[in-house]
This record gives C-alpha cells, structure tokens and sequence, in this order.
C-alpha cells in the first residue's frame, strides 16, 4: 500500500463514521495519533487487513490537564496528593510557593516520574508550563535526601501512600 493509498484509507475510515462511537476528545486523539504516527497506523492496518488478526487494545482513559491530554490516573494522583497534604489542586499547579504546594508538586513529579516515567517537559506542562529542569530539581532532591526530602522527613510516608494507593 502506497502513502498515498493509505491516507485515502484513513480519510475514508473517518468519513463512513468508524469513530462515530467517539467523543470530541477522543476523536482528536485518534486524528492526532495518525497524523503523528503514520508507521504505526499503517503496521495496524497491514495486520488487520492482510491476515485478518482481532486486535486486542487496552482502553485508558484520557483527562485533560492545563491543555495536555494525559491519562486519568494522574488526575488521580493529583487528587490524593492534595488530600494528603490538605491543599488546593488548583494551588499545586499555580505558581505559588507556600510550602505545602511546593511539597504536594515535589511528591506529585517524583511520583509520575517513578511510577509512570513521564518526560520531565510533559510533567512540567501538566504543572503550569513549568520548566523541565525544576522537574530534575526535584528528583534530585529526592535522590540525594537534601531539603525537604531528609530522611526522617514526613514527606517519605505520603509518598510511599501514593505509590502504593495509585495503580
């Protein structure tokens, strides 16, 4: 199948309404991911149409945070941590400094950056276009016990609750 076919393939998959089952978020995933990612798709529809396989595809649910579509466990996340804490979501991903925000968005990075191994810029969007080297600030701080990760710090038993309620 030629680029050229293909396309005409996916335009064609998408007019006769194969996604009509799809709301507006998802549908722009799927436009989104074959734009991007025209080997995969194409890989795809080379297996399902020459050897006629059933694909079996785990569905994740998709949140948007700050205009960046993550999945659903990290808004999750987001929640627990600012119940732990007993802070604001929205004063987690502000740019404010007060302490327990800044402690609740330490926990937050090292969390999605162990559990999930997001890149440090997808962490940094998710909290308010944050740089990526704050995102390595963090895990450093965290690697190397210094402030407010020292080791007899209570910071240690929330972040051990999250890793261990987050699936």
């Amino acid at each position: 199948m030629t680029p050229k076919e293909f396309k005409k393939e996916i335009k064609l998959r998408y007019s006769f309404n194969s996604f009509a089952n799809l709301d507006d978020r998802e549908r722009k995933i799927y436009r989104t991911g074959f734009r991007t990612g025209y080997k995969l798709a194409r890989q795809f529809f080379r297996n399902n149409y020459r050897y006629k396989q059933t694909v079996v595809k785990e569905v994740v649910k998709y949140v948007t945070i700050n205009d960046v579509v993550v999945p659903e466990n990290v808004k999750e996340i987001l929640a627990i941590v600012a119940n732990q804490l007993g802070v604001n979501v929205n004063d987690i991903i502000a740019k404010t400094r007060i302490q327990a925000a800044v402690i609740a968005r330490s926990i937050l990075i090292n969390v999605l950056r162990d559990k999930y191994s997001m890149p440090f810029t997808k962490i940094g969007v998710i909290l308010g276009n944050r740089d990526h080297t704050t995102m390595i600030h963090h895990v450093r701080m965290k690697m190397n016990k210094e402030h407010f990760w020292q080791p007899d710090h209570v910071i240690w038993n929330r972040y051990d609750y999250v890793m261990k309620t987050v699936k």
